[in-house]
């Protein structure tokens, strides 16, 4: 390697030449000689050297760009460090349905802002060269900004697996990348106001597909996730590597649904959205059995009754399993009955919803207005699990359900109250005044600590009873409570054993893994689903 140093030495030199000799030329120019003075000097030797000069001192940047730290990691690195720099793609798609629901499963698409990358290749040569010679970085093809980016982005990806998204995108032509690079194609999302015809014969490495009005032909047996939107499906031989699927605004034959179960043994996600049957269902058919061992998470939104009575008698279940209705009717809470007072622990009540929850099981049902008859079910419900363990969201005007909730669960021993509103307030006064419907209560947890003075009432009727509350929790901050609640406090800790203020946020159910655990959808379970609000919501 050349001694840097000797090499500037020499350098200063001949830029101190070159100097001098520029200066003497100015000199006499301003002295202003004739035009023989000029070419003696030799007008295409200054070019020359300006050239030269140009290349000489480009080299000199690189060299130093290169000693920096970033641009000293291995290329492997770097790239890896680029591969952080697009964030994922956020297109409404149609309907004000966002791109993440859209797919349902969006880890599998992957879709990245390609155009984000544009800025890393005008850094420096270096990056440049490594950005342009990584394909994986170029793989995400979109409505992008730049018309001719489709083109030039399918030319840097080398060959790579592409993810597609056509969201009505005017300048890609996916029928026809479909014929020409289709065994590229790795994800590919598509939404267009006119059907689309994809024969997967010619994409046998698709992995996940998102799809909206098409027609879905051939085989797609490597497929993983797959989400369909009134789509008509010919049914494939196998989908023996599909472990995602979600169906929705269509209508089945009951028998095609057990076929589509029958053929994807794999399944862990299963979501049925607006899914009817053609026929009524007869449970004397001759449809064959099917077990789903590996299900993790069931999702069915708007259940028709003839798709849920067929599902739940022909399909065998795994013992970890979370369940999800949406939309469903009162008498659809039948399916949650047959579980085991062993496979729900706690029951969570809030103004909409009612759910279930075990060590390993957990089922949702989320009703439509029909307080009448969803009390009647919560009262069914608490007979049948003789749960220990209630969560009370919040109940608004639900007068009836304070009554049913005291008087059928006398084997309750803890009470988790969310918002304490009008109606959740009387539910505590009445625990008070009539301590006998609840002899076992030891402990009383509350979300936002308004209204002590009906716990203060509950806590002396209790101990007048012989059976005094062993423990009381308050989940605010230590200031509020101690600032607008302190006198009650006092008074009740002197009637409840252990009195505990935890600054930990709004607490929750506690639901099995097996609600979130994997790759669960969006539409499944959100969190607040099963928290326990310490305010009114907006």
């Amino acid at each position: 390697m050349a001694d840097i140093r000797f090499t500037c030495s020499e350098a200063s030199l001949l830029l101190e030449k070159l100097s001098n000799s520029c200066r003497e030329w100015s000199i006499s120019r301003k002295g202003e000689l004739t035009c023989q003075m000029l070419d003696s000097h030799s007008l295409a030797d200054l070019k020359c050297i300006e050239d030269e000069l140009s290349h000489t001192l480009s080299d000199v940047r690189m060299s130093i760009n290169a000693q920096r730290p970033v641009n000293r990691l291995p290329v492997e690195i770097l790239s890896k460090i680029f591969h952080q720099v697009p964030p994922s793609l956020t297109p409404r798609v149609a309907h004000g349905c966002s791109l993440k629901y859209y797919l349902v499963w969006d880890s599998f698409f992957d879709f990245k802002d390609t155009d984000a990358l544009l800025p890393l290749t005008h850094v420096c040569r270096w990056w440049r060269d490594v950005a342009l010679g990584t394909p994986t970085l170029w793989t995400t093809l979109y409505d992008s900004s730049h018309p001719d980016a489709i083109g030039e982005y399918r030319l840097r990806s080398q060959g790579a697996p592409l993810k597609v998204l056509n969201i009505k995108n005017k300048n890609l032509d996916v029928q026809q990348l479909w014929r020409t690079d289709g065994q590229h194609v790795q994800s590919l999302a598509s939404y267009t106001e006119c059907d689309l015809v994809l024969p997967t014969s010619y994409a046998q490495g698709l992995h996940a597909l998102a799809a909206w009005y098409c027609l879905l032909q051939g085989d797609v047996s490597n497929l993983k996730a797959l989400a369909l939107r009134s789509v008509d499906w010919h049914l494939p031989g196998t989908l023996t590597n599909l472990t995602h699927l979600f169906l929705a605004n269509n209508q089945l034959h009951i028998v095609d649904l057990f076929r589509i179960l029958s053929i994807a043994p794999r399944l862990e996600d299963l979501g049925l959205w607006a899914i009817s049957a053609k026929e009524t269902f007869d449970p004397r058919e001759d449809i064959p059995a099917v077990t789903l061992k590996h299900l993790r998470r069931l999702g069915i939104y708007w259940p028709d009754r003839n798709i849920a009575s067929g599902f739940f008698s022909h399909v065998g279940l795994p013992a970890r399993l979370a369940v999800n209705f949406e939309y469903c009717e009162v008498p659809d809470l039948q399916w949650l009955v047959p579980l085991t007072r062993n496979d729900a622990k706690s029951l969570y009540i809030s103004d909409d919803s009612v759910i279930a929850a075990g060590p390993s099981k957990a089922l949702r049902f989320k009703y439509k207005d029909d307080s009448g008859g969803m009390i009647q079910w919560i009262v069914a419900l608490l007979s049948h699990f003789q749960l220990k363990d209630i969560w009370i969201a919040y109940s608004y005007n639900w007068y009836e359900l304070n009554e049913a909730v005291i008087k059928h669960t006398p084997w309750v021993e803890t009470l988790h109250l969310g918002i304490v509103d009008f109606t959740t307030s009387t539910m505590t006064e009445s625990l008070g005044n009539n301590p006998t419907y609840w002899p076992k209560l030891t402990k009383v947890i509350l979300s936002r600590p308004d209204n002590l003075f009906g716990i203060l009432k509950l806590a002396r009727s209790r101990v007048r009873l012989g059976c005094p509350l062993e423990e009381l929790e308050f989940h605010e901050s230590r200031s509020i409570v101690s600032e607008e609640y302190s006198e009650d406090l006092e008074n009740i800790k002197s009637h409840v054993e252990v009195v505990r203020l935890i600054e930990d946020g709004p607490i929750a159910l506690p639901l099995p893994d097996i609600c979130q655990d994997g790759v669960p959808s969006p539409y499944f379970w959100p969190k607040k689903w099963s928290a326990m609000p310490n305010r009114l919501m907006p």
